[in-house]
This record gives C-alpha cells, sequence and structure tokens, in this order.
C-alpha cells in the first residue's frame, strides 16, 4: 500500500524501500506461545519468519488459531479414547 500511497511504480520499486525499520519478524524455530506472546505485545496478525537471515514464510494468527484449535481436538480425542466405557456418556447424553 505505501507504493501506490507515495505514487511509486510497483515494478520499479524495492521491497525493502517500503518495509518500516522496525519490521517485527520471528525466528524459524521459536514456539508457538512465543507467537502468541509476540503478536499480543505488537499487536500484529502476521510475521515474517526468518531463518538465517532468510525469509522462511509468513505466519498468521489464525494460523495459531487453527493449530490450537486442532490440538486441542486431538486433545479431547485423547482423553475420550482413554476413558473407562462406564465413564463415558451413552447415546442420549447428547440428544438434550
Amino acid at each position: 500500500m505505501a507504493v501506490i500511497d507515495e505514487g511509486r511504480d510497483a515494478a520499479e520499486t524495492a521491497v525493502g524501500d517500503v518495509l518500516p525499520e522496525d519490521l517485527v519478524t520471528v525466528d524459524a524455530d521459536a514456539g508457538v506461545y512465543d507467537l502468541f506472546e509476540l503478536f499480543s505485545e505488537q499487536g500484529v496478525r502476521r510475521v515474517p519468519v526468518v531463518e538465517d537471515g532468510d525469509l522462511a514464510g509468513i505466519v498468521s494468527l489464525s494460523d495459531l488459531v487453527v493449530l490450537l484449535g486442532m490440538e486441542l481436538q486431538h486433545l479431547a480425542t485423547a482423553v475420550r479414547s482413554s476413558a473407562p466405557a462406564y465413564e463415558r456418556p451413552g447415546p442420549d447424553y447428547y440428544r438434550g
């Protein structure tokens, strides 16, 4: 958007010319909780992932929300499968 806002030619403008000097990045080996903390503290929704000084990808807040949802599903499945049959609710339990 900076290219358009400043009337620059997109074909002639290098990405480095429009990046903020205080660009928030994260190392490729950062943990999920570190990312949640970074998103919260910096107020950003997407962060470039850097490995050995090179761009390795981009991670977004919605990527983390999807990952967290998948982890919760796996945890629920594990809990259900390990619970004895007498502790599991019967089929009528879910019908309300």
